[in-house]
């Protein structure tokens, strides 16, 4: 059904549901203003009731007497019915036309005589690729491999002839033998370049190893070692025996604190009397000896 706001005629889309038949109040949400809404078939009734009847029908009753309304009981306040919420229906938007398609680009079509120019390029860059790459793939082995050798008997040389005879005239197996040689000679003096030098690795690892020995020690140095030893070891004889006597006193205290420790205190205890026993026979008899000769 359609609402229309009876302060600025705005119109609302609602459902019939939306207001039931006793009516309902609803505010329009662009003014503001509230008024009470019936159904429409409740409205088209009473306006055919109004027309037929006349004024009779649209009087009130009478009211009733005031002892009477003073007898009846207050009815309750009705709850209050939420009120309608009005839903405008959104009108559809034009539609926009769909793009045109993408226009492509036209292809350039190249003369058959700048194909087949271009054509060529490609296949001589190729051609110049391919023998790079097989110039690589077959590279010597720089020399490395020792040649066959070639022994070559040079022939005795000519007798002496006049000096005003004219000079012979090279003979080519001699300039061949001669190329031969040279060739043979080259792989060894290309192999010696590359190989480092013997003499050279040689005063190296001398004068590393002459640089890893240590130089003697002077005679103060000496003299300080050996003392730092001596207060070493007196150090460590002084710090046993000082355990030792600490052990021997309080092993009594030990063992009555710690039994577990009784078969190792006790072995040591007995072996420090005995000790005691023999240093004391030991100073006894050098007094007497001293004694005697004095």
């Amino acid at each position: 059904m359609r609402l229309t706001c009876p302060n600025c005629d705005a119109q609302y889309e609602v459902d019939d549901r939306a207001i039931p038949d006793a009516g309902r109040d609803v505010q329009c949400s662009n003014c503001g203003h509230a008024w009470f809404q019936l159904p429409p078939h409740v409205e088209e009734a009473m306006e055919d009731e109004a027309a037929t009847f006349g004024d009779a029908a649209a009087k009130p009753a009478d009211e009733p007497e005031p002892e009477y309304a003073a007898a009846m009981p207050p009815s309750p306040p009705a709850a209050p019915e939420p009120a309608a919420t009005a839903t405008v229906v959104p009108q559809p938007m034009p539609e926009r036309p769909a793009p045109p398609p993408p226009v492509e680009p036209r292809r350039q079509v190249l003369d058959e005589n700048v194909q087949a120019v271009l054509r060529e390029e490609a296949e001589r860059e190729k051609r110049v690729r391919d023998a790079e790459r097989g110039a690589i793939e077959t590279q010597p082995d720089l020399g490395l491999t020792s040649p066959e050798r070639v022994t070559t008997r040079r022939p005795a040389p000519p007798p002496a002839r006049d000096r005003t005879a004219p000079p012979p005239a090279p003979d080519d197996e001699d300039m061949d033998e001669d190329d031969d040689s040279d060739l043979i000679a080259s792989p060894r003096s290309a192999r010696r370049a590359l190989l480092p030098d013997i003499e050279q690795i040689n005063s190296t690892l001398r004068a590393t190893t002459e640089r890893g020995r240590a130089a003697p020690p002077t005679p103060a140095e000496e003299e300080a070692e050996q003392r730092r030893g001596f207060r070493l070891g007196f150090r460590t004889v002084v710090l046993v025996a000082l355990v030792l006597v600490v052990l021997y006193v309080t092993a009594p205290t030990i063992e009555a604190r710690w039994p577990v420790s009784a078969p190792v205190l006790k072995p040591l205890v007995a072996g420090l009397d005995s000790a005691r026993t023999l240093l004391d026979r030991l100073l006894t008899s050098a007094v007497s000896l001293i004694r005697g000769h004095g």
